[in-house]
């Protein structure tokens, strides 16, 4: 029986670092993930994503691995071409509650990790939160939507929903957007995005507001803002005690239209394995029929999935007001 565990493990880690191989260490590349066994396209690793951030790897688990096996994946990836030397490589241990053990969630297994990690998107600069955290505060599947903002926010003015470390907004801003409201519950997360404004020059004429409020108490302080070009919504999709999708996503979209004017663009996001693009657009149909579909956007080709109704949904719209 042991025998056909090592076997097993053997072969799991072989297989990954085959899928590897052929990755592209140079630093200075836009942040992306190498692989995605949350995806569920590769049998026996559903449970680890490797994600590279320029100066280092980021292996990501949701179960325990030995820490032998961690060392024969990093021997490996030497072995094949893991370049250069100071490439830090760390794993992070999400299968561990938050709070516990949380200063060693994450682990260096290689190098040095930097001393403030960041990630590269289009020349734009995104703080990481390494710190025991269930997640970096950058989500990497969100990119399509980001690329979507930029392409229409020059002189807009645009309502982030859910903004949480404002990544949208940077983007946006840094396409020549006028102004980006960003309201999100967690001051600090709205502390981490104000630092990302700040690290790629969008300082306090940059035309960003930060609205530290639960969006379902703050609808008449956001009317003060009101007329937004386009809107952003990207919610959590179970956060007991703020939002549960199911429940309040149609409560959203009842008060939206007042915010809008007409002709506006709006991102309708979903990250939830469980609920469909048809459940979505169902219930943007019930709770505003006079929003116009436009189009799914196209999610980032190395986030792939066995089924795309798994995948992060984001969905345009037209406020026809």
């Amino acid at each position: 029986m042991v025998d056909e565990i090592t076997a097993d493990v053997n072969t799991t880690l072989e297989r990954l670092l085959i899928t590897l191989g052929d990755a592209d260490w140079a630093e200075g590349k836009d942040a992306r993930r190498l692989f995605h066994g949350r995806g569920q396209c590769y049998p026996g690793l559903e449970w680890i994503n490797v994600d590279h951030y320029g100066e280092f790897l980021l292996i990501t688990l949701y179960r325990q691995a030995e820490q032998d096996w961690l060392q024969a994946l990093v021997n490996g990836l030497e072995g094949r071409g893991l370049r250069p030397e100071s490439l830090c490589v760390a794993v992070q241990h999400r299968y561990k509650h938050p709070g516990i053990n949380s200063s060693s969630s994450v682990e260096v297994l290689r190098g040095k990790l930097p001393e403030k990690p960041y990630a590269i998107e289009n020349g734009l600069s995104f703080e990481l939160n390494l710190s025991g955290q269930q997640n970096t505060g950058f989500f990497l599947d969100m990119a399509p939507g980001r690329h979507w903002l930029a392409e229409r926010a020059a002189g807009k003015r645009i309502l982030n929903l859910f903004s949480y470390t404002c990544s949208f907004s940077v983007a946006a801003l840094g396409a020549g957007a006028k102004q980006v409201v960003n309201l999100d519950m967690s001051k600090a997360a709205l502390a981490q995005g104000q630092r990302n404004h700040q690290r790629n020059g969008l300082g306090l004429a940059s035309g960003a507001i930060y609205l530290p409020h639960n969006l379902f108490k703050a609808w008449k302080r956001l009317s003060r803002y009101g007329g937004f070009d386009a809107c952003i919504i990207d919610p959590p999709s179970r956060q007991p005690g703020s939002f549960v999708a199911e429940r309040d996503y149609g409560r959203v979209l009842t008060q939206l239209p007042e915010l809008l004017i007409s002709g506006a663009d709006v991102l309708v996001c979903l990250n939830a394995p469980g609920l469909s693009e048809v459940w979505l657009r169902d219930l943007v149909r019930e709770y505003w029929p006079r929003a116009e579909y436009i189009a799914r956007l196209r999610n980032r080709e190395d986030f792939p999935e066995s089924d795309p109704e798994r995948n992060l949904k984001m969905l345009h719209y037209c406020w026809q007001g």
